[in-house]
């Protein structure tokens, strides 16, 4: 393990005005991220969605080792026992993309999809389409495809089987442009840009199952508290409302809950804040969430939604310039919260990935005050328990990389090690 203190992510990849950052897809989250999406992406879908249809996330099963279509039609693990639950799995590197940090990763019923990032250096317009039913790697092919960027926020449309890209930063500015990819035909075509939000990065962005809605970042100017929506069937932009909008922020989150968008948490410029808000796409209308009981001002948090609550753990707090311990729980329909247990819970950090398993918020890797970690823990909110899973196998220590839910297993691919980025990674079922 590395013993260089974990980066906060202050530095702008792409040469823009330097803050503090997070991945999506988080990476994204995405994002499906368990219904979280994280700025510049989203993770688990970047917006993982508890398993909801409009994720784009669909049921798969796992046997010798991979996963593969066909799981059980209640979202549960396979029941042909051909592989234990509790193992780690390597990734293969032939073909795999170049090593990065800061791109997004996105599930798309059979295969993870990334796209973008940054390698310490340069930004990306490359990208990958995993198969872990093969353990193979195709490269998505750059005619066409967005400007190099990282930063950048992705969704999958499952009603016409395409990843929408958005946003993001390169080529020394931000970006208010973005494509449309179809795995199937390995072709992008282009995104609608008039009505489209002001440029920026770090962004959140979730998909409603028709739309994707895009809140917040940061742009030249500072924090943003602005938004748009994409309707993928019109190819068309609508505003989202700024009365009674959470303040200006980025590295927050969001998630959507099947009906309505949650944003909390995030960097204000200068400082964190503990306020959010809950967003009505149909009303168009905000309403903000109580601060009482909630965690600390934050940013760059952990984040996932369970179908009935958002998940909030750890972050950074710019107040001890470290990772912050503890969190909570949000229930939109009474607007209360809920401590999470730090019993067992693991240390304080950022740039790990997150994703919601059906029933456990999956925690794992990113870095303390130690450095890198390799870890994961498994957070039960029926319990309010924490549980550590096996290391034995697992990816290097790393931060900065992505954690996308396949419906049965978690995926984690590339990030930043030590001696820089990675393009390795692994599959974990719980």
């Amino acid at each position: 393990m590395s013993s260089t203190l974990p980066a906060d992510a202050s530095s702008n990849p792409d040469g823009t005005t330097p803050d503090s950052g997070e991945v999506d897809g988080g990476l994204g989250t995405d994002g499906g991220d368990g219904g979280g999406a994280h700025e510049g992406g989203v993770r688990d879908g970047g917006a993982r969605d508890g398993g909801e249809r409009d994720t784009g996330v669909h049921d798969a099963g796992i046997e010798d080792g991979r996963v593969h279509e066909g799981g059980r039609a209640d979202g549960g693990p396979p029941t042909d026992g051909a592989v234990p639950h509790g193992v780690w799995t390597p990734l293969s590197t032939t073909n795999a993309p170049a090593p990065r940090s800061f791109h997004t990763a996105t599930w798309n019923g059979s295969r993870l999809l990334v796209w973008g990032g940054w390698d310490g250096y340069d930004s990306f317009d490359t990208g990958g389409r995993y198969d872990p039913v093969n353990d193979t790697w195709a490269a998505t092919t750059t005619v066409g495809a967005p400007s190099k960027r990282s930063f950048a926020s992705a969704v999958w449309d499952d009603v016409r089987g395409k990843l929408i890209v958005w946003g993001g930063a390169g080529g020394g500015g931000y970006r208010a442009d973005g494509g449309l990819y179809d795995p199937s035909t390995d072709v992008w075509s282009p995104l609608q840009l008039t009505g489209a939000p002001e440029a920026r990065q770090k962004q959140t962005a979730v998909w409603t199952g028709s739309k994707m809605i895009v809140w917040g970042g940061d742009a030249a100017t500072g924090p943003l508290g602005t938004g748009g929506i994409y309707d993928a069937a019109g190819d068309s932009w609508t505003a989202t409302s700024a009365t009674n909008a959470p303040s200006a922020r980025r590295n927050h989150a969001a998630v959507w809950t099947g009906s309505k968008m949650i944003v909390w948490g995030g960097d204000v410029g200068p400082g964190d804040t503990d306020t959010g808000g809950i967003y009505d796409p149909v009303g168009d209308s905000w309403t903000p969430t109580s601060t009482s009981g909630a965690p600390s001002p934050r940013r760059s948090v952990s984040v996932v939604w369970t179908g009935t609550e958002m998940i909030v753990w750890s972050g950074y707090a710019a107040t001890t310039s470290s990772a912050v311990s503890g969190g909570a729980r949000f229930n939109p329909t009474t607007g209360t919260w809920t401590p999470i247990s730090s019993a067992g819970a693991p240390s304080p950090r950022v740039g790990n990935a997150a994703v919601w398993t059906g029933t456990k918020m999956l925690v794992w890797g990113g870095s303390d005050s130690g450095g890198y970690r390799q870890d994961g823990f498994l957070y039960d909110p029926a319990t309010d328990s924490w549980s550590p899973i096996t290391d034995t196998n697992a990816p290097t220590a790393r931060q900065y990389h992505s954690g996308t839910w396949t419906g049965s297993a978690m995926l984690v691919w590339g990030g930043t090690i030590g001696s820089g980025p990675v393009d390795t990674g692994g599959m974990y079922r719980p």
